[in-house]
């Protein structure tokens, strides 16, 4: 029993070490991550995103609809 415990933890971790490690699950309903994200306290844009569009007025706009000024860290 234990032999047989051991040797299924084993396959399973050898399947879980050799499968490709993916951000995408490949669904295209489950994938539903906007390229502009935010909320009253901070956000995200996406780099594809970024090198299309002035992302410092994309954020003050944001911002603005929460009555809030866009704080730039990164740059």
């Amino acid at each position: 029993m234990r032999m047989t415990g051991a040797a299924c933890l084993v396959a399973i971790c050898g399947v879980l070490a050799c499968a490709p490690a993916r951000a995408d699950s490949g669904l295209p309903w489950f994938d539903t991550v906007p390229p502009f994200k935010g909320n009253d306290t901070g956000g995200i844009i996406a780099y594809p995103l970024a090198t299309q569009t002035d992302v410092r007025q994309l954020a003050v706009d944001h911002c603005g609809t929460y009555g809030k000024v866009a704080k730039f860290l990164a740059s």
